[in-house]
């Protein structure tokens, strides 16, 4: 309930909270706008105001750049990082989400052993996709709608996990709807929800329609500009 009191002093900056996790971000355009110590040090009143103090060591700053020509001051005692967990989702300064395919797909390789031990034990083929459903598919589907825009290269890497799941059911396969089928099923979910509901916290990444169609739906997802997202939730446009 006291998190709730926490809000930041300029404009330019907003705060993410979950539970005891508190992200800020600071968005500069010129380096009058970078007041990140002024934001830190009044993060660090309030929670000496509710008799807590802030871990240094535990803090980390990461970077996204735009403009080459801009120089951030550090933060004093916090150390820069290249990438971070956000609930879940790990996000890196380049803006691009190899670092976190990387951790999922490992977190899901430790969980293989699940999948071939019911294998030796001669489980049927319903019983192992049930497990890989629970276990593994679940990992690789969490926040989807985040990164469905990922290259293919990306793509293939999550298919390779999912092939030696099914290498192993054998001819049963073909009932099994696969790993992106059901990922873009959650997508257009998303979207409808979105569309669905005015005070949805995603609709202002979404534009209205400017003219009259047969489609009953206000609102369009947003349009990236080259191909290879053809085949993701995010539509392409030539």
């Amino acid at each position: 309930m006291t998190t709730n009191k926490l809000s930041p002093i300029r404009k330019n900056s907003t705060i993410i909270q979950y539970a005891d996790d508190i992200t800020l971000l600071h968005f500069i355009r010129n380096p009058n706008d970078d007041k990140l110590h002024e934001e830190f040090a009044h993060l660090e009143q309030w929670a000496q105001s509710l008799s807590l103090s802030i871990n240094r060591n535990k803090c980390s700053v990461m970077d996204v750049v735009t403009k080459q020509n801009l120089v951030l001051q550090p933060l004093p005692n916090v150390h820069s990082v290249s990438h971070f967990k956000l609930l879940g989702v790990m996000l890196s300064s380049d803006m691009k989400w190899a670092s976190h395919i990387d951790f999922i797909v490992k977190k899901a390789s430790r969980r293989m052993f699940l999948i071939l031990n019911l294998r030796r034990a001669n489980s049927p083929p319903d019983v192992i996709f049930k497990a890989y459903c629970a276990f593994i598919r679940s990992l690789l589907l969490y926040s989807f709608p985040v990164f469905c825009n990922i290259p293919a290269y990306l793509k293939q890497r999550l298919l390779r996990l999912e092939k030696r799941v099914f290498r192993l059911l054998g001819e049963r396969t073909d009932d099994f709807p696969s790993l992106f089928s059901t990922a873009d099923r959650i997508c257009r979910r998303v979207f409808e929800e979105i569309a669905r509901h005015t005070d949805h916290p995603l609709r202002r990444f979404f534009t209205h329609r400017t003219s009259r169609t047969r489609c009953t739906a206000n609102l369009h997802p947003p349009r990236c500009k080259t191909s290879r997202f053809s085949e993701s939730f995010i539509k392409y446009s030539l």
